[in-house]
Order: C-alpha cells, then sequence, then structure tokens
C-alpha cells in the first residue's frame, strides 16, 4: 500500500474559500519550488503508482510538496 501526500494545491475546496492573499504567500514561501503545486500534478503522482512502472514501489507515503518539508 502507497499514500500520496500532497502538500499546498491550488484550486481545492479545502483552501479555496479561505484563502487571503497573505496566507497563499505564507503557504508558496514555504516550498522550495516557489509555487503551489497543481491538481494534475497529483493525479500523475497517482496514476504512476497506480501504474505498471510503479509495480515495484510498495509501502510508501509520497510527499508532494515542492520541497516544503525542507523549508525554504
Amino acid at each position: 500500500m502507497n499514500a500520496a501526500a500532497p502538500g499546498y494545491v491550488t484550486d481545492t475546496e479545502r483552501f479555496g474559500a479561505s484563502m487571503t492573499p497573505e496566507r497563499h504567500a505564507r503557504l508558496v514561501g514555504r516550498t522550495l519550488l516557489g509555487r503551489p503545486g497543481a491538481l494534475e500534478e497529483v493525479a500523475a503522482l497517482v496514476a504512476f503508482v497506480c501504474s505498471p512502472e510503479g509495480g515495484y514501489l510498495s509501502g510508501q507515503v509520497l510527499h508532494l510538496n515542492g520541497g516544503a518539508a525542507f523549508g525554504r
């Protein structure tokens, strides 16, 4: 079993309605890439894990957060 753990992703209900410009800047400022993630990027990771190419990957939590785990 694997899991995807996305960080700040734009265009989601979780962040959309309550997002202020200040909060957006703070969240983006935490990432090494300097931008939020996209839903398509999360979908691509899940598609890879479910594909034959990801067949040997097991027991992982894949953090898709633009480097926020390392700080900026």
